[in-house]
């Protein structure tokens, strides 16, 4: 690649450094958008809103090198990403109570019954983001699959969560949501709080 993500250094948050995990557990109005995929929809929300810190996760180097690459020509300041697995992240540096948001876009269905297993979403992982959540802290998460969003809607029945309701805000849109609208597919979301 043309660009190395070494030249970003500044804008991304490495794990391997204690500095820098201490410095993300003790961030408070935090932001998460897991698996932020080139970084349009979290970089659109952090110009936006300066009151919150906004945080890609991200496990595909190309893709961060992208986010990367596109937050160094906006120049914010509210915003940094992490090249790695989000379930991972989240569970070894996040503190509970710390997360205000956490939005998950069109994660992976795995469509076939013998790779359910494969799914991020379920039960004990929602369990998880609700005990990262601050009090009102909320998650977001859509799908272009309806058979995903009932499997989704069932495993949040099962968590802490008890609220769970559609989702109005405007949002804006990820790359592969946009090409889903070309084709008219519609997406849907759902919306659960921590009371």
């Amino acid at each position: 690649m043309k660009y190395k993500i070494r030249n970003f250094e500044h804008n991304l948050i490495d794990i391997s450094i204690p500095e820098e995990i201490l410095h993300l557990s003790e961030s408070r109005n935090l932001v998460f958008d897991l698996g932020c995929g080139e970084g349009e929809f979290i970089l659109d929300l952090a110009k936006k809103d300066s009151s919150s810190h906004f945080i890609g996760i991200e496990i595909k180097y190309g893709r961060v090198l992208k986010c990367l690459k596109s937050l160094e020509k906006l120049n914010l300041k509210n915003i940094n990403f992490i090249l790695g697995d989000a379930t991972l992240i989240i569970s070894q540096f996040i503190r509970e109570g710390s997360a205000k948001r956490f939005y998950i876009n069109n994660p992976d269905p795995w469509p076939k019954d013998k790779h359910e297993k494969n799914r991020i979403i379920n039960f004990g992982f929602l369990d998880h983001i609700f005990n990262l959540l601050s009090r009102k802290g909320d998650l977001v998460i859509k799908s272009d699959d309806l058979k995903y969003i009932d499997h989704i809607r069932t495993e949040i029945s099962k968590s802490k969560f008890k609220t769970t309701f559609d989702y109005n805000e405007k949002l804006p849109p990820t790359k592969f949501q946009t090409s889903y609208a070309k084709k008219r597919v519609p997406i849907h979301t759902i919306y659960s709080r921590k009371n």
